[in-house]
């Protein structure tokens, strides 16, 4: 209510600041499973920022892409594909423009869009553009590895499971789905003590169930060191 009293008096100043209080309100309602007053949280940031977009693309188009990503994960997960997709796409042309003058900064966000809409894609069974955009996704966490591992070798590993769930579910390639998971284990288990890595390797191991792998003497085999969570 302050921010938003601030703003009608000094928009110019205050109106960010709505903005990204609404976006973060949104996230916290969106994990609380309030997906109604999430998307209406997440469409109202959306307007303030293209706003301000207009006057300022250079300072807020950044904050455009980023919450049209945030409304995609949402209408993804209700089922509004068609929503998604819209949205997914818009914020993918933003971030590969903002990429194109900074790519240090904006092409893992580049990576990030591109690996949820191989999600979106996959479950609209549009499996030619799926494969596409898992497969640039990870060309380009691999070009962000090589100088900097540490920060994205966890992207390289998430995609990696993605094209191993899509080489088994959707697009059935023993030999790709196997050959990507292995990789996705080798890296995801370097970084096991996060919290949502542990749920990667979790899928990574039920991969390797569901292709009738024994996963304790394949993790022995391969990791000696390494036991199944």
């Amino acid at each position: 209510m302050i921010k938003r009293e601030l703003a009608e008096l000094n928009p110019q100043t205050y109106l960010p600041d709505v903005g990204m209080t609404l976006n973060n309100l949104g996230n916290l309602q969106y994990y609380q499973n309030e997906y109604i007053k999430a998307g209406k949280s997440y469409q109202e940031a959306l307007i303030i920022y293209r706003e301000l977009a207009e006057v300022n693309p250079q300072t807020y188009l950044p904050d455009v892409g980023m919450t049209l990503n945030n409304l995609a994960v949402l209408q993804s997960d209700q089922n509004e594909y068609t929503k998604a997709e819209q949205s997914y796409q818009e914020a993918l042309l933003i971030r590969r423009e903002l990429a194109e003058l900074n790519p240090q900064t904006y092409l893992p966000y580049v990576a990030e869009t591109l690996n949820n809409l191989g999600i979106l894609q996959r479950a609209q069974n549009e499996y030619i553009k799926a494969e596409q955009s898992y497969q640039e996704a990870l060309v380009i966490y691999r070009e962000l590895a090589e100088p900097n591992p540490q920060t994205y070798l966890p992207g390289i590993g998430m995609t990696l499971m993605n094209m191993a769930i899509f080489y088994q579910a959707a697009k059935a390639d023993k030999k790709l789905s196997i050959q990507y998971v292995a990789e996705a284990i080798t890296i995801l288990l370097q970084f096991q003590e996060i919290g949502y890595i542990q749920n990667y390797l979790k899928r990574a191991f039920k991969v390797l169930k569901d292709w009738d792998i024994d996963v304790e003497a394949y993790l022995h085999e391969k990791f000696p060191n390494q036991e199944e969570e």
